[in-house]
Order: structure tokens, then sequence, then C-alpha cells
């Protein structure tokens, strides 16, 4: 078994400086700065795990501050990040995608189960292994064409976006959609 590693977090090419850490068991920390004043704490540092949010389609993201920006990123992907910041920032910022090995699932992203490929390659992959998502095996998924019937034949009764969603587990905006298609909706 390799020991563990560390080095800066690096995604979409983009460097996260000395402030976070990852560690090759797909972890990751953020530097807290000292606020004490004593001479004894000035200039050392604490590090906070940052906890690790699931994903509707399998994958796990943390959630750091952006270094240009100072915001919350909308979401990094933990095996992306933990494959790009070891491996370096060249095959991200080339269009090349991290993927997960045949024997592993999405959520798997310590060091070594993700290797860079082209989003075919990956696409591929995710057909042999039975991991390739599309419409109606997902959560939220598309609408049957026998969902689709139910909700033009009661959007009179009912004409609530949400409700129809929360029913079908979509977005009102899927439901709105549709209805567009059918000249139910301007």
């Amino acid at each position: 078994m390799n020991p563990l590693q560390k080095t800066a977090l690096r995604y979409n090419g983009l460097n996260y400086g000395p402030n976070y850490c990852v560690i090759s068991d797909k972890r990751l920390f953020r530097r807290l700065r000292s606020k004490s004043k004593s001479r004894k704490s000035k200039g050392k540092s604490k590090w906070k795990l940052i906890k690790l949010h699931p994903h509707s389609g399998g994958y796990e993201l943390w959630y750091p501050r952006n270094p240009l920006t100072g915001k919350h990123h909308p979401g990094i992907i933990a095996s992306r990040a933990v494959a790009e910041s070891f491996a370096g920032a060249g095959a991200a910022v080339n269009g090349m995608v991290a993927a997960h090995g045949p024997e592993t699932k999405r959520s798997d992203g310590a060091l070594g189960t993700c290797t860079f490929k082209t989003p075919r390659g990956n696409r591929k992959d995710r057909e042999r292994d039975g991991t390739h998502s599309t419409g109606h095996d997902t959560t939220p998924g598309k609408l049957t064409a026998a969902e689709v019937q139910e909700l033009l034949n009661g959007w009179e009764a009912k004409p609530n976006a949400s409700a129809w969603g929360r029913k079908y587990s979509v977005t009102p905006q899927a439901i709105r959609y549709h209805l567009r298609r059918r000249g139910k909706l301007p």
C-alpha cells in the first residue's frame, strides 16, 4: 500500500495555493490562520478537514473558496481534484476528464482510482462498465411519454410546475419545457 501523499489543491487548471491541501486518500484540508497575538502562536496555523458532500450522480463534492474571487466554489468533484492535484493541471486544461477505472465507484476518489482520458474515452468506459446513465436511469431523470401525457391532461386542474416537478422528481423548468412544447404555456 502506498504511503499517504499531500499536495496543494488544483482544479480546472486553477491553483488554490497554500491554503488548501489534498491528501491522496481523498481528504481536503483548509488552513486556519492563528488569530492569537502571542509570540508563541504567531505565524502558526492549524488545518481543518473540509467535509465531503454527496451528489446525486454518485460523486462527492467539496465547496472551498475560490482563490481569485473569495466566493465558495459551486462544487469541486473530489475524485477529479485528487487526480488533477497530483498529476498536474496539464491534462485538465487540454480537455481531458478524470475517468474512474473499471472496478471503482464514482465516490471513490483516492489517488490512483482515476486517470485522465478524453470525454469520448470516458463515455466508452462508462458504457462498458454499465455506469453510463441517461434520462430514465437517473434521479432526477427525463419524463416518460406517459408522464408527459398525464401532465398535459392534469395541467388545467393543477397548474403548478413545482408540484408536478416534485411528483416526477424533475425540476419545474423541465415541466415548463414540456408544456411550452405542447402549446400549454406561452
